[in-house]
């Protein structure tokens, strides 16, 4: 068991950060225990090129930045070699359905660096693997019921079979656990590899910080406390060692390879002011870190970095609400559809680059059997599943039959109030996969017939109830009017029983 030193080293310690001004870590220069899981004597180092472990996004040997905004769009901010940054490059939107996004080197075998993220509610890890181009692959599902970790990271192949390996810190207990990889995008069961660490907050591969040939990883406690966590290239620890005092006024510290271009890696660290620092690494030659820490950013506040765990969304009604109470809360007003244009509203796209479009994920998350792709997509296009059309009752197996419908039409939602949004939220409906009703499989025949009319001008021939639910809730979510006879014939259904049914509060939009 690792025990916890955090007491022995907060004394007296002055954290800098808050004032804009990077703390100076101190350190200590001898061993200050040893892991009860695995050999105390280090392995011999394996020829390899550690210095940027996962860091390297773009492949030019330098160490770059992944982090995500609040818009769900995900940035690469690449190294120059000297301790700065390129242009950032946005690498895609719609990742905000993701709590814990990390880089995990080369995870599938391919020699191409790629990211593991998981979905927030779904506690589903994904890996995305990169193409080397800055787009995706198709993602691969990892595994189920992550959910009880507070840090998944991977700090690169840490048991020495030559592939990259996960580490997780579980929530309810503080123990790691070692999931060891395949080089397939998958892992082998998890096993118990440390206890003892629910004061880490912030777990950060480094690659191979103290130059020895094996992958090592710094953990930051509560108190600010850094401590070097290194592998003896067979899934355990040897030594660990204290590396820095005065981080607890950090909101993230991330490993980022060799961003400073000698050869050995680097850490970043952001204050609670948005201020971007680098703590250079030197191979450990009698101190870890090369003095001075320059401060490289300002306003980083913005973006949150692969070592945190997304806030929960912000507040969302909760409870339930009948299909009479959504549609008396919709506001009444004419519509117009003058000036509308199909192509204002632009879909369908690849939100997150892994050349599945909004289409396809639809199509992957509503059918009922593992669906195949066309054998020339690469894994991109949809051919056949199990989709229920929910307004016939009809059945299908063939993509092609199958039309996604926007429960509320694109028209009727620029009539309703999209007239006046931004092309991003337009784009942001048209291509809803945040709430299960935005969008459905259904009969291409019967899509077809729907156009873009309400429910004043049609309903399906089956489930109307149902129909006209989904309908308000949809309006509801995104704030949309209704005219008077779309609110007569609503009304009309929901005055009975069936306006007494019941659904979660859609969220808003």
């Amino acid at each position: 068991m690792f025990r916890s030193l955090v007491s022995v080293f907060a004394v007296g310690v002055v954290v800098m950060s808050a004032l804009g001004v990077a703390p100076a870590p101190a350190f200590e220069s001898s061993d200050l225990g040893t892991a009860a899981v695995g050999s105390a004597v280090r392995s011999a180092a394996t020829p390899a090129s550690l210095a940027t472990t996962a860091a390297d996004w773009d492949r030019d040997g330098i160490g770059d930045v992944i982090g995500s905004d609040t818009g769900g769009r995900l940035w690469l901010y690449p190294g120059n070699g000297t301790g700065r940054f390129k242009p950032r490059v946005q690498l895609g939107t719609g990742w905000s359905g993701y709590d814990q996004i990390r880089p995990s080197g080369d995870f599938d075998g391919d020699g191409i660096t790629d990211l593991i993220a998981r979905g927030v509610g779904s506690h589903e890890l994904w890996l995305y693997p990169g193409d080397g181009s800055g787009k995706f692959k198709p993602r691969v599902r990892i595994g189920t019921g992550w959910g009880g970790f507070t840090q998944i990271f991977s700090p690169g192949d840490w048991d020495g079979d030559g592939a990259n390996d996960i580490l997780a810190l579980r929530k309810s207990d503080g123990k790691l656990i070692l999931y060891s990889g395949t080089n397939t995008g998958k892992v082998h069961s998890g096993r118990q590899v440390g206890t003892g660490w629910s004061q880490v907050t912030s777990l950060i591969p480094t690659g191979d910080f103290d130059a020895d040939g094996q992958v090592d990883f710094i953990g930051r406690y509560s108190s600010g406390l850094l401590r070097l966590y290194r592998a003896n290239g067979s899934g355990g620890f040897t030594t660990t060692q204290y590396i820095g005092t005065g981080f607890g006024g950090f909101t993230s510290t991330i490993g980022v390879g060799d961003f400073s271009g000698d050869g050995y890696p680097d850490v970043l660290g952001r204050n609670s002011r948005g201020d971007l620092f680098m703590y250079r690494g030197n191979g450990w030659r009698g101190h870890p870190w090369i003095a001075p820490y320059p401060k490289i950013g300002t306003s980083w506040n913005s973006i949150t970095m692969s070592d945190q765990t997304v806030s929960a969304p912000a507040p969302q009604p909760s409870g339930t609400m009948t299909g009479r109470q959504l549609l008396n809360s919709l506001k009444v007003g004419s519509e117009s559809n003058s000036g509308y244009n199909r192509d204002y509203f632009k879909h369908w796209i690849d939100a997150n680059h892994d050349c599945q479009d909004t289409r396809a994920e639809v199509l992957i998350a509503k059918s009922r059997t593992r669906v195949t792709f066309s054998t020339s997509s690469n894994g991109c296009v949809v051919k056949t599943g199990n989709w229920l059309s929910p307004f016939d009752n009809r059945t299908w197996t063939a993509a092609s039959d199958v039309d996604i419908d926007h429960m509320v039409p694109l028209a009727e939602a620029w009539g309703s109030g999209a007239r006046y949004w931004t092309a991003a939220k337009r784009q942001a409906y048209a291509n809803d996969l945040g709430y299960t009703y935005s969008l459905q499989p259904m009969t291409d025949n019967l899509n077809q017939s729907k156009g873009a009319q309400d429910p004043a001008q049609w309903m399906p021939p089956v489930a109307k109830c149902s129909y006209a639910i989904q309908w308000v809730a949809i309006k509801y979510r995104w704030a949309l009017t209704i005219d008077t006879a779309e609110r007569t014939a609503l009304s009309g259904l929901l005055d009975g029983s069936c306006g007494q049914a019941s659904i979660k509060t859609p969220p808003r939009a």
